[in-house]
């Protein structure tokens, strides 16, 4: 957004809080004044999450600043929406639009309220959904050695799970899959939702816990950090209800909803090789997906690398067929099995402890393929997974307490149902 834009809402919102006679404007503590206080709460419903001026961090759209200071948050842009209800959560600024008192511009719609960003850090409690748990100096990083613990309150029995999103998450790197130093732990889930304890680089990761409805008890979320060295974390919490389209499956550690996307391993880092890197020891979780409507299939790739005429610059390629591009091995896909170094690994004789478990087959090795054909050796390309279960698509990763592998980064896509006619 331009700095005229930027000011033009900040003179905005100034107005707003101070003359109340303008409650077309972005507060609504004013909205009984022309009569439209249901209108504008249906509208003000219609919009959840909402853009901030501050990076790729979001927050939730709230009636008024005046509330939003309540909460304990901070004002960073406001929330629009159209009749229809559309959701503002996909719309970037940095657009077209031209921002006037009452409409955002072509595609904002109305302004219905203020995008409120809350944070909290050590030793507080977070009681607003879409809270984010910072580390203590944030933006800049922390060295010391601590334990920084929030306090997730839960006041509604309706709330089913909790989902964790790393905007940056940078600790002390595991030891041969061991997280020795730093780690993040979790307390007070449900006793069957497992969520092991992570350290390393997991920017861009995220979890679910799947809570007890019958038990409110506090959620404890924990950063333990033990000698000196720069340190990175920021959690965004989001609050799911029982009834949630957005909810996923029990016992999901992860889930993904896309159409197209990517799963990783925990601590991999796609540019880093050596001591640090490698996936956590000791795990055993499923990464679900949600299948839409239409589709039938999931495939699941190494991404495609293609090296342009500039530098040494990569393009990652995700809808076009897998030929002519160059992956080392191991270089998306190692999980220690019983292969060599540049073979892909199936089933449980190759992949005895170790293995991502796609389409119900435990896969290892340096290569992802899993068109293995006794007696010719094992493959040394990669190859297109294809899951086409009936039932929910689940991907499930084990690994044990030994040795360890760099980890999997891996592409999937949804294909379309074949119906016959």
């Amino acid at each position: 957004m331009t700095n005229s834009r930027f000011k033009l809402m900040q003179v905005n919102s100034i107005i707003c809080e101070l003359v109340g006679l303008l409650c077309f404007f972005n507060c609504l503590t004013y909205v009984n004044c022309f009569g439209w206080t249901n209108w504008n709460h249906n509208l003000l419903q219609s919009v959840s999450d909402c853009p901030t001026f501050d990076g790729n961090r979001t927050g939730i759209c709230v009636s008024s600043a005046a509330e939003c200071r309540n909460r304990g948050g901070r004002r960073l842009g406001s929330c629009y929406s159209n009749q229809g209800g559309i959701n503002n959560q996909n719309y970037q600024y940095g657009g077209q639009s031209s921002y006037g008192p009452l409409f955002g511009g072509p595609g904002l719609g109305i302004a219905v309220g203020v995008c409120c960003s809350i944070q909290v850090s050590c030793g507080e409690t977070i009681r607003f959904n879409g809270t984010y748990f910072r580390n203590p100096g944030a933006p800049a990083p922390f060295s010391d050695s601590r334990a920084c613990s929030v306090t997730v309150a839960r006041s509604q029995p309706n709330i089913c799970q909790l989902r964790l999103d790393f905007l940056k998450f940078d600790l002390d790197r595991p030891r041969t899959g061991v997280c020795e130093n730093d780690r993040f732990v979790v307390s007070g889930q449900a006793a069957n939702s497992i969520i092991p304890a992570i350290c390393g680089y997991n920017t861009g990761q995220h979890m679910y816990l799947d809570l007890d409805p019958s038990n409110l008890g506090p959620i404890t979320l924990n950063v333990i950090t033990i000698g000196n060295r720069p340190r990175l974390f920021d959690i965004r919490v989001t609050y799911i209800s029982c009834a949630s389209p957005h909810r996923a499956p029990a016992n999901c550690l992860q889930y993904q909803n896309n159409l197209i996307g990517q799963i990783k391993s925990f601590n991999f880092e796609e540019f880093q090789v050596g001591a640090g890197t490698g996936y956590l020891s000791g795990l055993d979780y499923a990464i679900c997906f949600k299948k839409p409507p239409g589709y039938c299939s999931v495939t699941y790739t190494v991404p495609r690398q293609l090296f342009a005429d500039i530098g040494q610059s990569i393009i990652h390629q995700t809808t076009q067929p897998q030929t002519n591009y160059q992956v080392n091995p191991g270089q998306y896909f190692n999980i220690i099995g019983m292969v060599g170094n540049d073979q892909a690994g199936a089933g449980h004789y190759d992949c005895p402890q170790d293995y991502l478990q796609l389409a119900n087959i435990p896969l290892c090795g340096s290569r992802l393929n899993s068109q293995l054909i006794p007696p010719t050796p094992n493959p040394t390309t990669n190859a297109e997974v294809v899951d086409n279960s009936t039932g929910p698509i689940v991907a499930r990763f084990v690994s044990n307490f030994n040795e360890v592998g760099r980890g999997f980064l891996l592409d999937y896509r949804f294909n379309p149902c074949m119906v016959a006619g």
